[in-house]
């Protein structure tokens, strides 16, 4: 199960130094910053095949990308993003992979590990599990396997998890999958876990808990976690039973469900579905309120919050990014182009005023007589045959928004004199 590598013990990570310059400074991602003006392309690299995610680090020093091809990247952050403040002209680093890995079948989810610390080698890995295949822990400088953990069904078959993700005290995995939760402790890889059955058919028909596969999963900042499924359910479960502590429902099957981090909403959002559904967690019956994307095929599209609860950012299949204000009522209020592609994947930074794009998307090319080859994609429409699978970084000129709020400040100060 160990492939060489250290697995941290608890109390070696609680103990070491976990200074990150995130709680140096966190950058205020207000509405009010996001408008055209004060985005800024900085720098994007073009892979082979189109993207699936890109997801941040915890402490905002690496980027990790998943491809269609099941390979991960990390691409280190430039390091100008941490001195000088974001301009137009500013020269960085080129983005250029450090390590590749890849998996042997299709990646069903990736998580990061949540006390990643640069600075400590031992906290920087990644988990991922693959189709058939064991969950897979990965270190994150040199793309080595530290471990495997192993999930088994009632016939003692190797089942592979459809989610997986770290408790935010980085002790468990969570590897959830159709009806079942199994939970690891990290520190001991293998196939001792914890399995927890979440759904139960009474008699009578009555049935009790979340059904389906449990397609996302994701922690807030205590103690408790959220599923949804493929059956369209959601459920926020008590990290200390891994028993649901209620259970909604929505139209469409899920792909991502996500804790703003203040903790009191869940949202969830869909494939081939345009909503994103907002739920209070203390009355979940029905949604706040609900943000409207495009997105037109099965493709998995990404969003995130950030890290204030002030703004979710989303792709969508029609090449835009849009920015909802969820402080209020999940008002659009950017939509901005960032190619003729697919936008499968945002991530926002943890501190800084910058997030990454991922684009691309599948193409069927098709010759037709003596027609010239074109391609289309999924559902029929004409796309260029040239590839657009990029990753990008976008700034956002904050200077400029604190220019004009310091303006609009000393105005009012002179119509009040």
């Amino acid at each position: 199960e160990y492939m060489g590598a250290n697995i941290l013990s608890m109390e070696e990570v609680q103990t070491s130094d976990s200074t990150t310059p995130a709680a140096v400074t966190t950058s205020a991602f207000t509405p009010s910053l996001f408008q055209q003006q004060n985005l800024i392309p900085l720098i994007s690299t073009s892979i082979s095949d189109h993207l699936k995610a890109v997801l941040w680090s915890p402490d905002g020093t690496c980027l990790l990308s998943l491809a269609n091809n099941n390979t991960l990247s990390l691409y280190n952050t430039p390091s100008q993003l941490f001195s000088v403040p974001v301009e137009s002209s500013m020269s960085l680093d080129p983005l250029c992979s450090v390590f590749d890995v890849p998996e042997a079948e299709i990646v069903y989810d990736v998580a990061w590990y949540p006390l990643m610390v640069s600075s400590d080698a031992s906290t920087c890995c990644f988990a991922t599990s693959a189709k058939d295949l064991p969950v897979h822990l990965w270190d994150a400088f040199d793309g080595s396997l530290r471990a495997s953990y192993r999930c088994y069904n009632a016939a003692d078959e190797l089942t592979t998890p459809n989610s997986i993700t770290f408790n935010p005290s980085g002790d468990r995995l969570f590897c959830a999958s159709e009806n079942v939760i199994r939970v690891f402790d990290v520190c001991n890889p293998g196939r001792d876990y914890a399995s927890h059955t979440i759904a139960k058919r009474k008699k009578r028909k009555r049935q009790e808990g979340q059904f389906g596969i449990l397609s996302t999963i994701h922690f807030s900042n205590s103690n408790t976690f959220a599923c949804g499924s493929f059956s369209g359910s959601v459920a926020l479960y008590d990290e200390r039973t891994v028993k649901p502590v209620w259970v909604t429902e929505t139209p469409v099957g899920l792909t991502q469900v996500k804790f703003s981090p203040d903790g009191t909403a869940v949202f969830a959002g869909s494939r081939k579905d345009s909503r994103i559904f907002c739920f209070d967690v203390r009355a979940p019956e029905q949604p706040l309120f609900v943000c409207q994307r495009v997105v037109e095929t099965h493709q998995k599209v990404w969003f995130d919050i950030d890290p204030l609860s002030n703004v979710l950012i989303s792709g969508s299949t029609d090449g835009m990014i849009r920015v909802f204000d969820i402080k209020t009522s999940g008002q659009c209020i950017l939509e901005s182009r960032i190619c003729d592609e697919s936008v499968n994947s945002v991530s926002l930074h943890p501190y800084l005023p910058v997030f990454a794009v991922g684009t691309g998307e599948r193409k069927f090319r098709e010759q037709s007589g003596l027609e010239d080859q074109v391609a289309v994609d999924v559902n029929g429409n004409e796309k260029p045959l040239q590839d657009t699978n990029l990753i990008a970084l976008v700034g956002l000129r904050t200077n400029h928004f604190e220019m004009e709020t310091n303006s609009n400040e000393n105005a009012n100060e002179q119509e009040i004199k």
